[in-house]
């Protein structure tokens, strides 16, 4: 927007600078280019004559005296002059102006420059291969690179393009197809706006950053494929996509700009990642197609000014279970809507400390609508269940789950009448007393046996005729070689 209040105050300076030429040269396909020297190494390619002026809306000058290019045209990426070679840098102002028998353009990697109007009434051009690795254009009077070549049809970027420069295919309706290499980063401002025969845009993975309104009034566009290496859609970027259907946002994307989407009346839906953390304003204002937002983060991103302006109030808003609150409390902007529906459901498990000593039984598992999980610990012989990893000791047990829970139940050895727990199980008998642990197996004592906690976590060894160390009250686990696991309790 703060191009376009830059206008009037352009145009006023209608008369654009015209480099002499100071020498020509052969193109590789055989047309004559014309060269004007800007320093020791570098040279740019400039309209033969130095004795017109142009402007974006009234250009004189003719090539009288001069071959007129044709055909497919191949710009060199060096030329030698007088024995000296010079890279090919710039392509000044109106460089190819009216060169209506041009039929294809290649545009070098050599080129870091591309004036306003470079290839002005190129009428005949219906394609363009641009391997430009970091190229700008002036952008002056907001017109392209190619402003006026009205039958361009498709724009192939090489694998040296890393930056596809401001304004650079503006206003190129025609457009059909642009082809990205995978070495493309940055899409600048402007790059393909007003370009309403473009249907549909694959953007590759090497993409991290699409400027200010580079998509904006693409009418035509129906889809966009982001990747994920984009983190922002910055302002305008579709602004007036009036066409597009189906939009696939970067699941890393944090920030929508302002009026990103503005307009955008084709639109029928939208999944806005869990990263979103802040819409713009007026960033979806005018979608007037949505009949449904997905909404993936269990808080809700920062809506600015108008957000949703002329979309209506009533469509479902889908939004993860439990985050109800955060999307309709009263100082939220999604209060806006009034219809959430909380898709999905918590995590919920409920485990046994140890199966040997008892099983757990799920009898309900909770959903959104139906919060309530039923549990039931049962305990195996010799056992009792004890209490929840939660604390409560009801069996079964009814409990409301409003976040991911993972339910533990505990058991207990029977209660022994003299306060030392013993269990004699395959010959093998685990005795406490005056808090250590003893072994027999077979009615000796047994030479070696570790001891652990209910966690599993290792708390003694004991071999030949060591004595078990005093341990807490609690309940341990004993295990004997490879025999199976038994349980005593301390008091």
């Amino acid at each position: 927007m703060k191009r376009l209040l830059l206008f009037s105050a352009l145009v006023a300076a209608s008369v654009l600078n015209v480099f002499a030429y100071d020498f020509s040269s052969v193109a590789p396909n055989g047309q004559t280019l014309y060269y004007a020297i800007l320093n020791s190494s570098e040279v740019s390619v400039v309209f033969p004559s130095s004795t017109y002026t142009m402007d974006p809306y009234e250009c004189s000058g003719t090539w009288t005296g001069f071959a007129m290019p044709t055909g497919n045209l191949v710009i060199p990426d060096t030329v030698v002059y007088n024995g000296t070679p010079y890279r090919v840098a710039v392509i000044e102002q109106g460089a190819f102006y009216g060169c209506t028998g041009l039929t294809s353009i290649t545009i070098p990697r050599s080129v870091t420059t591309i004036r306003a109007l470079g290839f002005w009434n190129c009428t005949g051009v219906t394609s363009v291969f641009f391997n430009a690795e970091y190229c700008t254009t002036d952008g002056l009077y907001f017109t392209g690179a190619f402003e006026g070549d009205t039958n361009i049809a498709s724009i192939t970027f090489g694998d040296s393009v890393r930056i596809i420069p401001e304004f650079l295919c503006y206003g190129l309706s025609r457009l059909t197809s642009a082809t990205f290499a995978q070495a493309v980063t940055t899409i600048h401002n402007y790059a393909f706006t007003s370009c309403r025969g473009l249907t549909s845009v694959s953007l590759p993975t090497s993409i991290t950053f699409i400027g200010d309104a580079a998509f904006s009034q693409c009418s035509g566009l129906t889809s966009v494929v982001m990747p994920s290496s984009i983190t922002a859609i910055h302002d305008m970027a579709f602004y007036n996509c009036s066409g597009l259907t189906s939009v696939t946002l970067p699941p890393l994307v944090t920030n929508i700009g302002v009026q990103c989407f503005y307009g955008c009346s084709g639109l029928t839906s939208i999944v806005l990642p869990a990263s979103v953390a802040s819409i713009g304003a007026n960033a979806f204002e005018n979608c007037t197609g949505l009949t449904e937002i997905y909404s993936q983060d269990t808080v809700a991103p920062t809506l600015g000014v108008r957000a949703f302006q002329n979309v209506s109030t009533t469509i479902p808003i889908y939004i993860p279970c439990g985050s109800r609150a955060s999307y309709t409390s009263p100082s939220s902007p999604w209060n806006y809507f009034s219809n959430f529906v909380e898709e999905g459901t918590f995590a919920f498990t409920a485990t046994s400390s140890d199966e040997q000593q008892g099983t757990v039984q799920i009898r309900t598992m909770p959903s959104c609508t139906h919060p309530q999980a039923e549990v039931y610990a049962a305990a195996n012989r010799s056992f009792r269940f004890d209490h929840w990893s939660d604390g409560s000791t009801a069996n079964p047990y009814t409990l409301t789950v409003t976040c991911d829970t993972a339910l533990v139940a505990y058991f207990d050895i029977a209660d022994d009448p003299d306060g030392i727990s013993a269990t004699e199980v395959d010959n093998i008998g685990v005795y406490a007393a005056e808090g250590r642990i003893y072994v027999t197996l077979g009615g000796q004592t047994t030479d070696e046996f570790s001891v652990y906690d209910v966690m599993g976590r290792h708390v003694a060894h004991v071999i030949a005729s060591d004595k078990s160390p005093v341990v807490p009250a609690g309940v341990y686990i004993v295990k004997v070689g490879t025999l199976p696991a038994r349980k005593v309790v301390i008091r």
